[in-house]
């Protein structure tokens, strides 16, 4: 079955509705990015350090300890339950858009996997593997990098594409 609507044809309301959301969105993820390169400084020493602690380094940044397992799986937890009601809902709406299937299929999938590869390997750092910290920031980059651009497409679709008037519903 292929749906033939697009977000291009939504009303002006949910239109704004949808750009509210994002904007909030932008906000949030945005202050939670500025977090993460405070506390790992976007490098893989960084990330090591952020979870097993430095207080054996010679390290002149600030002091920081091993967290506990409560604390690994609280932030696995959070991040994997928040992560991916965010991205089905960023998928859902992409789904809507005149981008091919080809990138709609990769948008929908590739968030999620790495949800499970960036946290997962994080922990693998924590129990010592460290040489996932490699792996955490690319699949981080590959996370955050799709959702900009799952917001660029979405605003595209809602502000730029005009609809057609054919399967317009509100110039029937």
């Amino acid at each position: 079955m292929k749906w033939e609507f697009r977000l291009s044809q939504l009303p002006s309301p949910l239109k704004a509705l949808i750009t509210a959301f994002i904007s909030v969105l932008i906000f949030g993820y945005g202050a939670s990015f500025v977090l993460l390169s405070d506390t790992t400084g976007l490098e893989p020493q960084g990330i090591e350090e952020n979870y097993n602690g430095n207080e054996d380094s010679d390290s002149d940044g600030p002091l920081k300890f091993r967290k506990s397992k409560y604390e690994m799986m609280n932030i696995v937890h959070t991040h994997a339950f928040t992560l991916s009601a965010l991205f089905l809902i960023m998928s859902a709406l992409v789904y809507f858009t005149h981008l091919p299937t080809g990138l709609k299929n990769f948008f929908i999938v590739e968030p999620l996997l790495s949800i499970i590869t960036t946290f997962g390997s994080i922990l693998l750092v924590w129990q010592g593997f460290f040489a996932f910290n490699y792996v955490v920031l690319i699949s981080g980059l590959l996370m955050h990098g799709s959702f900009l651009a799952m917001i660029l497409i979405v605003l595209y679709e809602i502000f730029l594409v005009k609809p057609d008037p054919v399967q317009d519903p509100e110039s029937i």
